[in-house]
């Protein structure tokens, strides 16, 4: 009784800042983003191994209520309680170890898990690159090490900038998703972390972009009627088709059940790959935009398919103005994140996925796909208005040419787009 009363008393007189029994969390951001994704992944189980390069990820991982973590001071027996996790719980577990030689201890559960086809995620803290090879303490080439018995291994960015997130956060989805990709096995993400390391001022976790893979649509992957559902509730869709060497002849009634719900972007590499007339000049159309018209073109929902884009306005275009959803469409199943905006794998033939969606699209028709239509007959009237131009600039004195005004430049970098009448016989491309 006295000793609560005496308690009571210091609390009284020394009472308690609530604001320092905050979570908080690491500033690094490659960690932050892996932290994010693991939780979005629902990895739940962690190991987590001793030392001090791996700090700031412990500290971050067990201020995560929806983590269940495991402290295990031996690597070669974390590794295999780890194994272990995973087997009776039937999902991926993760295991975080220090630098140097913590990560070759657990090299035996990575290879069992290789072996038994167990979903194991390691995770291993590192030097920054440049002190590789130094004769700092406990170093070695980190990526990589476990060669062929991982089925995936990146190595993350210290990320300094948006490109380095988008990059690290790429990385990550990509080796999250190769935990059940064609059979299921271990990955190992490596994490580069500079000091200082006992800095937590961050107080909730980012954002992070979760990227999805469909391994087809089939019930016995994964229920894909949610992707149907968004593809329904989006009424800006629009299609971009990349080099293709074939050409694709659509059934009719698949023609129209899906010409009509899509603005179609095609290059002259995609060949005869969609179903109906394409929008082909990509180039004159953007560049007659201003930025507002623009962002009235940019799409809720994008789907790719086919291989390279080669028009550099609509990559900066997509990338100006991403849309909600990028869904990429291919037979490998591989991630290209082309406008840096991908948040759907789907790996399957793409017509034959156009085929299987187009019955389950509403019938409603969308305004969106005939916006692109007249901006399209909008750019086509601009056309002579170039020419114009261009016979003015033959004109022009030697000063105009050295020092071009912000028009002429414009008009400069647009020349290689609009071949002369003389070899095409117009600018605009003739429609197949």
């Amino acid at each position: 009784m006295g000793r609560n009363a005496a308690k009571n008393e210091y609390h009284a007189k020394y009472p308690v800042n609530l604001t320092y029994l905050e979570i908080m969390y690491t500033d690094k951001k490659n960690i932050l983003q892996l932290v994010a994704l693991l939780k979005a992944h629902r990895i739940q189980k962690i190991v987590l191994c001793p030392g001090s390069r791996n700090i700031p990820i412990v500290q971050t991982l067990v201020n995560i209520p929806e983590f269940t973590c495991y402290p295990v001071t031996d690597e070669r027996s974390a590794g295999f309680f780890a194994l272990g996790l995973a087997l009776n719980g039937g999902s991926p577990a993760a295991i975080c170890c220090t630098s140097g030689t913590a990560l070759l201890n657990i090299h035996p559960a990575v290879a069992e898990a290789f072996y038994q086809q167990v979903p194991l995620v390691v995770i291993s803290a590192d030097r920054p690159a440049a002190w590789i090879g130094q004769m700092d303490g406990q170093t070695l080439p980190q990526p990589g090490v476990f060669g062929s018995l991982v089925k995936k291994s990146v190595n993350l960015p210290e990320v300094q900038s948006e490109e380095d997130e988008w990059y690290c956060n790429r990385l990550i989805n990509e080796a999250l998703m190769e935990l059940d990709h064609h059979g299921k096995g271990p990955v190992h993400i490596n994490v580069p972390i500079s000091e200082p390391f006992f800095k937590l001022p961050v107080t909730e976790l980012p954002e992070a972009r979760v990227i999805t893979r469909y391994q087809g649509l089939n019930v016995y992957n994964k229920d894909y009627q949610p992707l149907i559902d968004r593809l329904n509730r989006y009424q800006r869709r629009m299609v971009v088709v990349g080099q293709m060497n074939l050409i694709y002849l659509f059934d009719k009634k698949y023609t129209k059940m899906l010409y009509k719900h899509f603005a179609w972007f095609t290059e002259n590499i995609s060949n005869q790959t969609i179903p109906g007339m394409p929008i082909r000049n990509i180039e004159p159309l953007l560049c007659s935009m201003d930025f507002e018209a623009q962002q009235k073109m940019r799409p809720e929902l994008l789907i790719t398919y086919g291989g390279h884009i080669i028009s550099k306005r609509l990559k900066k275009f997509l990338r100006r103005h991403p849309p909600v959803e990028h869904w990429h469409v291919a037979s490998d199943g591989q991630v290209a994140d082309l406008f840096g905006s991908l948040t759907t794998v789907i790996e399957m033939d793409p017509f034959e996925f156009l085929e299987k969606i187009a019955p389950m699209m509403d019938s409603r028709t969308p305004e969106y796909p005939r916006m692109g239509s007249s901006v399209e007959e909008y750019s086509a009237s601009r056309i002579p208005l170039l020419r114009n131009e261009r016979h003015r600039e033959s004109h022009q004195s030697p000063a105009d040419f050295l020092f071009p005004s912000p028009g002429q430049q414009l008009h400069c970098a647009l020349r290689p787009t609009f071949p002369s009448p003389e070899r095409r016989g117009g600018f605009i491309q003739p429609r197949n």
